[in-house]
């Protein structure tokens, strides 16, 4: 005859676990003082107390990084983005007349260049 014990009328639910799962588990209970049934509800019970907003917040962060990114990719398609950053490589004729002499002509590659 079965013993009608409060445990017995708790749901019940069959899990897969991938394997080696049950061993982490059992040693996990073991180093816990617990069944391994009160070990598994614990840590359900600790994943439902995480902090969303926290979570929630990562993910807005990291959606507003793609999309800066992608921002960038856009802005460095730009023909006039390029144009404007080779402009900033390439000194003015104005910033070459205030040069000193020496530096107006670019010098040739040393071997310690190469």
């Amino acid at each position: 005859m079965t013993q009608d014990t409060p445990s017995r009328s708790l749901d019940k639910v069959i899990v897969r676990l991938p394997d080696g799962m049950r061993d982490r588990i059992r040693e996990a209970a073991e180093n816990n003082n617990r069944s391994m049934n009160a070990e598994i509800v614990s840590r359900l019970e600790a994943s439902f107390g995480m902090d969303i907003p926290l979570v929630q917040g990562t993910v807005n962060t990291v959606q507003g990084f793609q999309a800066i990114a992608q921002q960038l990719v856009t802005l460095t398609q730009n023909p006039q983005f390029q144009a404007f950053i080779k402009g900033i490589d390439q000194p003015s004729s104005k910033e070459i007349e205030h040069l000193p002499k020496d530096e107006k002509q670019p010098s040739s590659p040393t071997k310690a260049d190469e």
